[in-house]
C-alpha cells in the first residue's frame, strides 16, 4: 500500500475500528467475550468463503506481566519490519481486528529489555563457539564492517558489528546515534539516546575501537586478526591506540573480495580517463574487442581466481596474475 493510504487511514480509522462484526446483518452473533474491548486479544469472529464461522479463543497472557500475549507480539512483529503505533493501527484497522494497544511506548520497553538479554546471551555462546572452533585459544580473527540508517554518511543512526572469522556469528555490536528528543539541545535529558558527536562516516572508527577496547573485560578473548572491508581507518585508530599493549599487535587481513572490486574500479576509472585517446596501435582503448563493461568484468573475476589458488605461495600468485595480463594481449 503506497504511503499517502496513511493520511486517508487517519480520516477513516474510527469507521474502520467502530464495528468489529457485532451486527446481527453481518453474519455475526455480538460477542460476549470478557476480554477488554480495546484489547487486540479478543475473540476473533472470521467468515470463510463457505460462511462457516470460526471463533478462535484469546490468547493467555504472559507468565510474568499482565500484559496480553497478542499485544505483546503484535508490537514485536511491528518493530521487526520497522514500523510503529500508526502502523498497528493501520494494519489492524485493514483486516478489521480491534485496535491495537494504545501505550507502545511500554511494551516497547519490554521488548527491548528482552531482546537485549537475548542478544547478551546469544553473543557470549557465539564467543564460546568461537573459542572451541580455536583449539582453545583466546586469541582469533574477527571480521568488522558498520552499516548505517541511510547512504552517503549523512544517517543520524548507524552500527558496527564484529563477527568471528570461523563461525561467521556476530560476537558484538556497538550502536551510535546523532538523533537528540530533548526539548532543550544544550541540557539533554538523562534518557537521551544521542551517544555520538561528530560525521557519521566516523562512527565505524569509534565502533571498533570501542569494541576491540573491552573484548577482554567483557569475553577475555583478543581480536588478532582484523577483516575489514579495504577502509584502514577503523584499523589504523585499533594500532594507533595499542588496545592490546605493546606485546600484543592487531594484524590487518585483506579481503579477496574487496580487492577484486579494486582492480574492476581502477580499471573503470582508466577507460573514462583515455576515452577519446588513441594508443601506439592506432585504436582506442575501448570498443569492440577491446577494454569493454563485460571485459572488465571477467578481468576482475580472473583476478580473483588467481589469488583465491594461490594463498600458500606470493611467488605463484604474482605468476597466475601475471598470466591474465599476458593472455589478454
Amino acid at each position: 500500500m503506497p504511503r499517502a493510504s496513511t493520511k486517508v487511514f487517519k480520516k477513516r480509522r474510527g469507521v474502520f475500528n467502530k464495528g468489529r462484526c457485532n451486527k446481527s446483518n453481518d453474519g455475526c452473533g455480538e460477542s460476549n467475550s470478557t476480554v477488554p474491548k480495546n484489547s487486540a486479544d479478543e475473540k476473533i469472529v472470521l467468515m470463510v468463503q463457505s460462511f462457516v464461522l470460526m471463533k478462535l479463543n484469546h490468547l493467555p497472557k504472559c507468565d510474568s506481566s499482565e500484559n496480553y500475549e497478542l499485544n505483546t507480539r503484535l508490537v514485536y512483529a511491528m518493530r521487526c519490519i520497522g514500523k510503529g503505533a500508526e502502523s498497528a493501527r493501520m494494519f489492524s484497522g485493514i483486516v478489521n481486528l480491534p485496535p491495537p494497544p494504545t501505550k507502545f511506548s511500554k511494551y516497547n520497553h519490554i521488548l527491548l529489555q528482552a531482546t537485549r538479554e537475548t542478544c547478551e546471551h546469544s553473543m557470549e555462546e557465539a564467543v564460546r563457539e568461537a573459542v572451541d572452533e580455536n583449539d582453545g585459544k583466546r586469541d582469533f580473527a574477527v571480521t568488522v564492517d558498520g552499516s548505517w540508517q541511510k547512504r552517503g554518511f549523512s544517517s543520524k543512526n548507524g552500527l558496527v558489528t564484529v563477527t568471528n572469522v570461523d563461525t561467521g556469528k556476530v560476537i558484538d555490536v556497538e550502536v551510535f546515534s546523532k538523533h537528540c528528543i530533548c526539548p532543550n539541545k544544550t541540557k539533554h535529558l538523562q534518557n537521551c539516546k544521542r551517544n555520538f558527536e561528530g560525521y557519521s562516516g566516523k562512527m565505524e572508527v569509534a565502533g571498533a575501537l570501542s569494541i576491540f577496547q573491552r573484548s577482554q573485560s567483557l569475553y577475555n578473548v583478543r581480536y588478532t586478526k582484523y577483516l575489514g572491508d579495504g577502509d584502514s581507518k577503523a584499523f589504523t585508530s585499533i594500532v594507533e591506540n595499542k588496545v592490546y599493549g605493546d606485546h600484543c599487535s592487531v594484524e590487518k587481513l585483506e579481503c579477496i573480495g574487496h580487492v577484486m572490486k579494486r582492480m574492476g574500479t581502477r580499471l573503470r576509472r582508466l577507460k573514462t580517463k583515455m576515452r577519446g585517446q588513441i594508443l601506439s596501435d592506432g585504436k582506442p582503448l575501448c570498443g569492440r574487442n577491446r577494454l569493454t563493461e563485460a571485459e572488465i568484468d571477467r578481468l576482475q573475476a580472473y583476478y580473483g581466481l588467481a589469488i583465491r589458488r594461490n594463498l600458500s605461495s606470493v611467488k605463484d600468485m604474482q605468476q597466475a596474475i601475471w598470466a591474465i595480463f599476458l593472455h589478454k594481449l
